[in-house]
């Protein structure tokens, strides 16, 4: 109780309701531009048929995927549940693979690329293109700040105990803080009786804390936003239908994250 106290004592509060810390964010920054440079992302259709992402650059080995746990075959309807569904998770053994901007485009492209979400195509809808359109990252518990805090104070506590023993209690410590929340959406672009053009957005949770994938419910704010962007400087006119150009679905991935 004392390490704890002294820990947090200068205001520093972390609120450990569930798992889950709850923070007012105050707006999305971009990532560097580094890191846009460095992970870049296109659409394709694979050789069988397939609907699939591509990497150009910034993809992880494919054997690290390997420990992908699929739960269930997503089918992608008209009327989405409203709940989350759980699609994937990482296999427990596998601590290795951690969640960060470069792992979750590696893992998106083998969720999709392996079939884990079954898109729409049937006789009057039809997939043309899914692609990366923006990852979120909603910090957790674990930050830069609050390793140096905890190890910091760890070194005043325990300067007589082994470095081992040290290094056990913190990682028990952290084992209680939560970590960062991805939120992915991709473009599903969908062709309509072979004439209405209609783009669709599907949203992947990436939960860092229990490596856990689920399938998130549908946001019809960030949907207005996507369609606007496309009808502003992807559309192209055919007739009376408007027809959103593939280019709008070769842009690579942007990437933001929450500031509190």
């Amino acid at each position: 109780f004392l390490f704890w106290h002294s820990l947090f004592k200068n205001g520093r509060s972390m609120e450990l309701e569930a798992g889950c810390t709850q923070r007012k964010i105050q707006k999305f920054q971009q990532c560097s531009k580094q890191l846009h440079l460095d992970i870049q992302t296109s659409t394709s259709c694979l050789d069988d048929g397939k609907l699939g992402i591509v990497i150009t650059k910034g993809e992880i080995p494919a054997e690290q995927l390997s420990c992908i746990i699929q739960y269930c075959k997503y089918r992608r309807c008209h009327n989405e549940e409203n709940d989350r569904v759980l699609l994937a998770s990482v296999s427990a053994h596998h601590n290795h693979l951690t969640f960060n901007f470069y792992t979750i485009v590696s893992i998106t492209q083998h969720i999709i690329n392996n079939g884990f979400i079954r898109f729409r195509n049937s006789k009057n809808t039809q997939t043309k293109h899914v692609s990366l359109w923006r990852i979120y990252q909603f910090g957790g518990d674990i930050s830069l700040h609050n390793v140096w805090c905890v190890t910091t104070r760890m070194k005043a506590v325990h300067r007589q105990s082994s470095s081992m023993h040290t290094q056990s209690i913190i990682k028990h410590i952290f084992s209680f803080l939560s970590g960062s929340t991805y939120h992915v959406w991709l473009h599903v672009h969908e062709l309509i009786h072979h004439a209405e053009h209609r783009l669709d957005l599907l949203g992947l949770t990436f939960d860092a804390t229990t490596k856990n994938i689920y399938v998130m419910p549908r946001s019809l704010s960030l949907l207005k936003k996507a369609r606007k962007n496309a009808s502003v400087c992807f559309e192209k006119k055919e007739g009376s239908n408007s027809i959103v150009t593939g280019s709008f679905f070769m842009k690579s991935v942007q990437m933001f994250k929450a500031v509190y």
